[in-house]
């Protein structure tokens, strides 16, 4: 690391690794649901602008989740063990989170429980005798949960970057 800072070093790292890890999820998420509305069109009851507005309440958990898996790369520094444990990570906290008897206490670490709120659409059935049965969504997601979700997001991505900094600071000395 000639002539380079140790946080410049660490930031362009860092930074390149958040951005790149945003881009790509946020691409696979509007590819599944292009594809999912091309075959199975939503028809009148969720409007456009509430698929825009929860894939953008999603940058802000990419960037969360992005800034945490750095975090653990620069703990655990071989490539394979790194995927091994971002993936079982994933894996272990996102079951949890998803599955109905799981406690969203449990994925808070990471942001699944938020990647809950964001994609669950809250529904509910009206019945009546002789009348059509209709099935009825709240497309948007309210603007607390919206503003607390971005402000946590990003307060837990910067201190995770600050500890994946403090973990390469103490190696690169080493």
């Amino acid at each position: 690391m000639s002539g380079r800072l140790r946080s410049q070093s660490y930031a362009a790292r860092a930074v390149i690794s958040v951005i790149l890890s945003c881009i790509v999820s946020i691409l696979m998420i509007v590819l599944m649901i292009v594809t999912s509305l091309m075959l199975y069109p939503h028809g009148s009851s969720l409007t456009d602008s509430a698929l825009v507005q929860r894939v953008l309440l999603m940058i802000p958990l990419f960037i969360r989740l992005s800034c945490f898996f750095v975090f653990v790369s620069y703990i655990v520094k071989k490539p394979i063990a790194v995927f091994g444990v971002c993936y079982a990570i994933m894996m272990l906290l996102g079951g949890i989170s998803v599955s109905e008897g799981g406690s969203i206490k449990s994925a808070m670490l990471t942001g699944f429980s938020s990647f809950k709120n964001v994609c669950h659409f809250d529904e509910w059935y009206t019945y009546g005798l002789n009348t059509p049965e209709y099935h009825v969504y709240e497309p948007y997601v309210d603007s607390k949960t919206a503003a607390l979700m971005v402000i946590v997001s990003l307060a837990a991505g910067a201190l995770y970057l600050f500890l994946g900094y403090s973990f390469f600071h103490r190696d690169d000395i080493e």
